[in-house]
């Protein structure tokens, strides 16, 4: 006899079973790299789409699962579950009550509404917020919610966006954003984004086989990123997220997901192929523990010594490859420097230093301005990128 509830039937048909539209968000100019990352995924190919600020792409939960798992460059995946135009608060309470939200979240989900209003006639984004939280509740009075029982309540982040009056509701399917790879515990001043470092090592062409050296790695971001992508190890595979705690949610298909992706990672080599130095000995301290709880160690090595005391020679020693590789460096700046004038001046000192030691190698390098630039010898790409509202230049070549 089937025992199945009147709910759990509705889920499988409404959300489980059908084709839904998702939006994988970008920081600024990665649009094309998430998209790449998407087309190498198995989904709908033709469904891809590039627009501002990310990708949107149809599939399935189980494509959005897909997404969050193995998207480095992405920040969060977002489920667009409702749309229409509210001109005013009359429609946009009418709207809102047609939701079924007990399809899409559990009774013990704690909502919190983010509003982004531009060119409509309703702006106030508390007032909007304010009546997204009580349709939801005035939901949870009418009919019957998914419940945990005992389950500690989940945070479910709801997006709106509303532009010449037309709204759209989306549902965050990543919980914590998505360069939070659950890895780095330990945090330096500034720390470079985990999705920043994967775009560099792309544009920078890491292809995982030769040298990556990270002379000034502060908290790791790039060893550890650089060592995910050369294991083929997954950013979202130490971290959980949002739709685990959805009424659709099924924990036997999340295993086979996970199980096929550990099929795909490759065991370490038999050397450290990826060489993280910094000055400062607690930094390497610290990364060293992290390497050795996630099993990196036997990737990553990490020393403690001045870059500019450094060459090439001792890194092929350190290695083992008597071969140029990549030389990845985010400078000090800013808030780690204290100064912009002083953050161009190491980025021309870490430029002369490259050009006298480094023939050969591929660089990529980071710059609060172009002119840290101006006098080098080299020429490359220049990538502006918007680091938490620091613009900074990534200058990429081969010295």
């Amino acid at each position: 006899m089937n025992t199945e509830s009147p709910l759990s039937k509705r889920i499988k048909r409404h959300i489980i079973g059908p084709s839904h539209l998702f939006f994988a968000s970008t920081p600024p100019g990665f649009e094309a790299l998430c998209r790449d990352e998407l087309m190498r995924l198995p989904i709908d190919k033709n469904s891809i789409k590039t627009i501002e600020g990310g990708v949107e792409f149809r599939g399935k939960l189980i494509d959005c699962y897909l997404a969050n798992l193995h998207l480095r460059t992405c920040n969060r995946v977002l489920f667009r579950m409702a749309e229409f135009n509210a001109p005013n608060f009359r429609r946009l309470e009418k709207n809102l009550m047609d939701i079924p939200w007990e399809l899409y979240i559990k009774a013990e989900s704690k909502p919190s509404v983010t509003v982004t209003a531009r060119h409509s006639r309703i702006y106030h984004s508390d007032a909007i917020a304010e009546r997204v939280i009580e349709s939801i509740n005035s939901r949870k009075k009418a009919v019957p919610f998914v419940t945990d029982g005992d389950g500690a309540p989940a945070a479910q982040d709801i997006f709106i966006r509303s532009v010449d009056d037309h709204m759209t509701i989306s549902l965050d399917s990543s919980g914590d954003i998505l360069y939070k790879r659950g890895v780095k515990q330990h945090t330096g001043k500034a720390p470079m984004r985990e999705t920043i470092a994967a775009a560099a090592l792309i544009r920078a062409g890491y292809n995982g086989e030769d040298i990556l050296f990270d002379p000034m790695c502060g908290t790791g971001t790039f060893s550890i990123e650089a060592a995910m992508m050369s294991r083929c190890i997954p950013p979202g595979w130490y971290r959980e997220f949002s739709f685990m705690s959805w009424p659709g949610f099924r924990p036997a298909q999340w295993a086979h997901i996970k199980k096929q992706a550990e099929k795909e990672i490759r065991p370490a080599y038999d050397m450290q192929r990826i060489l993280a130095n910094d000055k400062d000995p607690g930094m390497c301290e610290a990364l060293s523990e992290t390497l050795i709880e996630y099993g990196l160690e036997t990737s990553i090595r990490a020393i403690n010594m001045d870059f500019f005391e450094l060459t090439p020679s001792d890194i092929y020693i350190y290695t083992g490859i008597n071969r140029p590789g990549l030389i990845i460096i985010n400078p000090p700046y800013g808030i780690r420097l204290g100064t912009r004038k002083g953050g161009i001046e190491i980025a021309s000192l870490i430029l002369k230093q490259l050009e006298q030691h480094y023939k050969g190698w591929r660089f990529a390098l980071f710059s609060p301005e172009k002119r840290g630039f101006e006098r080098t010898k080299l020429r490359g790409n220049k990538t502006i990128i918007d680091h938490g509202g620091l613009k900074l230049v990534l200058f990429t070549g081969v010295v």
